[in-house]
């Protein structure tokens, strides 16, 4: 089944219709960015690229860390399978710091450590 993406492109372009539809920004920016991951499996990088950076861009003016780091982790796997390296780069560190609220210093004595969470 992951050897072909292509039956998967209408199921993400409805999921993509639904989340726009209902007024959800969050959503569809998860939705582009994996309906980006669909099209550049399927070869359609030119139109891949253009729902990853929709998605993207609608990741910097949410404030959801679930839907950032999603929508980043997503579209890095577009990027690695187009070789877009400086992306990757500057893509991950920001899902990183969503995922961990901007902590990333060290999770064993720190007030980012998971068990001070509940304190």
């Amino acid at each position: 089944m992951l050897e072909d993406q292509r039956p998967l492109i209408p199921l993400a372009l409805w999921a993509v219709n639904l989340s726009e539809r209902a007024g959800q920004p969050d959503l569809l920016m998860m939705d582009q960015a994996g309906l980006g991951n669909s099209l550049t499996a399927a070869g359609l990088r030119r139109l891949a690229r253009s729902q990853v950076r929709a998605a993207v861009a609608a990741a910097g003016r949410s404030s959801d860390p679930v839907a950032i780091s999603w929508t980043y982790i997503v579209a890095s796997l577009h990027w690695l399978a187009v070789g877009d390296w400086a992306a990757v780069d500057a893509g991950l560190p920001r899902a990183l710091e969503a995922g961990t609220g901007g902590c990333t210093g060290s999770w064993t004595r720190s007030s980012c450590s998971p068990a001070s969470a509940g304190t």
